[in-house]
């Protein structure tokens, strides 16, 4: 449906601003399943009511503007008003998976902390106790799999991060 909207966008059927909407609302719903993916790992994704009625939305949107192009259909107020229907759905529908999936992403990582408390307060500890060098593992394949959590990132006193 994105490649239709943008061909309709281009020529000019279809207003260019409902184009980005709908470029940018499936640019958000891809690019936070990947950062989900990355950050706390994977997790079956199912779609939600609203997504279901905001792709019948545009579906019936854009076949409409076929139909009320090709000559089919009268053109009316009535496929304005679908339009903004379809672009309501569409923030509504962006802003539900934003919030659905970073209330998720909170609540794993939350229950994924370890017992001595988060990495900030971990680290300042860290760096009052003496040299050490404060680092976030990016990756913790013992710890995403279950396996023993890793100790922090400590460098010995001769090494030279350490200038006592």
């Amino acid at each position: 449906m994105v490649t239709a909207t943008l061909l309709l966008a281009v020529q000019q059927i279809l207003p260019w601003w409902f184009a980005l909407a709908v470029v940018l609302r499936d640019a958000l719903i891809v690019g936070g399943a990947a950062a989900y993916r990355v950050r706390i790992g994977h997790d079956e994704m199912a779609p939600s009511r609203i997504s279901k009625l905001d792709t019948a939305l545009e579906f019936l949107l854009l076949t409409s503007v076929l139909a009320v192009h090709a000559g089919h259909v009268a053109d009316g107020v009535w496929l304005r008003a679908l339009l903004f229907a379809t672009l309501a759905s569409i923030g509504l529908s962006g802003l539900h998976h934003v919030l659905v999936w970073g209330h998720k992403a909170a609540r794993e990582r939350g229950s994924r902390a370890s017992p001595r408390g988060s990495w900030r307060r971990r680290s300042k500890a860290w760096i009052n106790s003496g040299c050490v060098r404060p680092s976030r593992p990016a990756f913790d394949w013992a710890q995403r799999f279950g396996g023993p959590q890793r100790a922090a990132f400590s460098v010995p006193r001769e090494s030279r991060w350490c200038r006592r």
